[in-house]
């Protein structure tokens, strides 16, 4: 049997240690915070991104824009111009950040285009040289070409960075858009 010296001993030493683990959580989540240099890692893992939604257009046989709207930004993958086959074709990808935040002036913005029949690409990777890059906002020119008439889809993995004034966010999603070619 415990004496309730003994007692009362385990009792502070189990409360210290209650404290103890809750300031050395507290600590390690000040320690993860980001500074102004560093960034917040929120890359997902392939597949694990939200799905892009798509806006349709009343009428219109098929989309006029994808659209992924989250709390720091908004990604529009868009048509640029008509579509016909065998001739060169572009469409626009434009990141908007959201206040606090702005577009990363020193991130490698990319997007890495996937196969799709129908659709030839100059290559598959279109990157930071094809950015307009401004205080708020990205707009990539992703060039295309449609070898065949019908819908075609121009799809993709776009990696980008918003900052705020303390830490940065490293982002990727997948981004799809289907045009019509004439």
């Amino acid at each position: 049997m415990r004496s309730t010296f003994e007692g009362s001993v385990a009792v502070n030493a189990s409360r210290r240690g209650v404290r103890v683990a809750v300031a050395l959580v507290a600590g390690a989540s000040l320690l993860a915070g980001c500074s102004k240099a560093g960034t917040e890692r929120a890359e997902r893992g392939a597949g694990s991104a939200p799905p892009a939604a798509t806006t349709q257009t009343p009428g219109s046989p098929s989309p006029a824009a994808s659209a992924i709207s989250e709390a720091h930004f908004d990604v529009v993958l868009k048509p640029a111009g008509a579509y016909k086959a065998g001739e060169p074709g572009k469409v626009e990808l434009v990141l908007q950040a959201k206040a606090p935040y702005h577009s990363n002036p020193e991130y490698p913005y990319k997007l890495t285009l996937e196969e799709s029949p129908g659709v030839s690409y100059p290559s598959k990777v279109v990157a930071r040289d094809a950015v307009k890059l401004e205080h708020m906002q990205a707009t990539m020119t992703i060039p295309f070409t449609p070898t065949s008439a019908g819908k075609k889809k121009i799809a993709g993995r776009y990696s980008f960075s918003v900052c705020s004034e303390d830490k940065c966010l490293i982002e990727k999603r997948d981004v799809t858009l289907e045009v019509e070619v004439m």
